[in-house]
């Protein structure tokens, strides 16, 4: 049987006043506590990141903008506590760096007098690591290198570009050390996908700069330009040149033209003319019964396809002069 049941008012009330002051005590020897322990002074190891202002045209930080340093502290712990709440960074001007043998760092002093006006005055600065903080500043360096796309392009059926796509711009700048930029021969972009196209297009595309590298350029991406048509295709009449001939003959082919298929843009078919297009019949590759040479396509227009619309070889015949 529960005998708080049984209790009268009296006793439970009073049972409630132990229990109040029993926590409020422990409140307030937590809080003496506390206030015992901030009340004493404290030394305590505190980390810095010291910023730089911008440098001089020319030169630029080879690595991390920033340097971390340590700093031991004195206070109250009522202070301390109270600072560590806030973000401990510094700001440095470039004008404050010292120079020697090309290299830039600053001493521990010229930063003890930042750190100061920094801190709340009732903290006192008792030391600062590293004694010197080297920063890894360069002269930058310049250097244009051409522009790779990085392009894959699927037409609709029945179309096709009218001549190569162009990147506009097709070279960009890069900026850094000459030691990295000596090893630069080209700038990439980012991996692109073109499907079913059937109109001209035009894309802007991302530059990737290589992860190992700490240089940067300008600009940043660059446009992809494509003039694209409806396939078509006409058959001309190319006349065969000889190459290879024996000293002291003459030769003739049987035929002497040949027809070949191309196939392009409307407008890039219109303009072409045979003289575009070059075919050889390349005596080095007669055939074993001496009756018959392949030809070949050695010249056409970049834009257009060209192939035989028949066999690629003819009959000759060779006459010593």
């Amino acid at each position: 049987m529960n005998k708080n049941r049984y209790r009268s008012p009296f006793q439970r009330l009073f049972q409630q006043k132990k229990s109040v002051v029993f926590t409020f005590f422990l409140i307030f020897s937590v809080v003496s506590w506390m206030f015992t322990k901030l009340s004493k002074t404290y030394q305590k190891e505190m980390t810095f990141t010291v910023h730089y202002g911008e440098l001089p045209k020319g030169l630029y930080i080879n690595g991390d903008k920033s340097t971390q340093i340590k700093a031991t502290v004195q206070s109250t712990g009522f202070v301390l506590v109270r600072y560590s709440l806030r973000r401990p960074n510094l700001q440095m001007s470039h004008n404050q760096l010292r120079e020697k043998d090309s290299r830039y760092y600053l001493l521990s002093d010229q930063l003890l007098q930042p750190l100061r006006d920094h801190l709340f005055s009732r903290i006192e600065v008792r030391g600062i690591e590293p004694d010197t903080v080297w920063i890894p500043i360069e002269e930058l360096h310049t250097k244009k290198v051409p522009v790779k796309p990085n392009v894959s392009i699927g037409f609709e059926t029945g179309y096709q570009l009218t001549r190569p796509f162009t990147v506009e711009p097709d070279s960009v700048t890069i900026y850094g050390n000459s030691a990295l930029l000596e090893e630069t021969w080209y700038v990439e972009t980012q991996a692109t996908k073109l499907r079913k196209v059937k109109s001209s297009f035009e894309e802007e595309v991302k530059l990737i700069t290589p992860s190992k590298a700490t240089f940067s350029l300008h600009p940043h991406q660059v446009k992809i330009k494509g003039d694209v048509s409806k396939v078509s295709e006409r058959v001309i009449k190319v006349s065969i040149t000889p190459k290879n001939l024996p000293e002291s003959s003459q030769v003739r082919l049987f035929p002497s033209e040949v027809d070949i298929l191309c196939t392009g843009s409307i407008s890039n078919l219109k303009e072409l003319t045979a003289q575009q297009i070059k075919v050889i019949a390349d005596f080095e590759q007669k055939s074993n019964d001496g009756q018959r040479v392949m030809l070949s396509i050695t010249t056409k227009p970049e834009h257009i396809r060209a192939v035989f619309l028949k066999e690629a070889e003819v009959n000759f015949l060779i006459r010593k002069q």
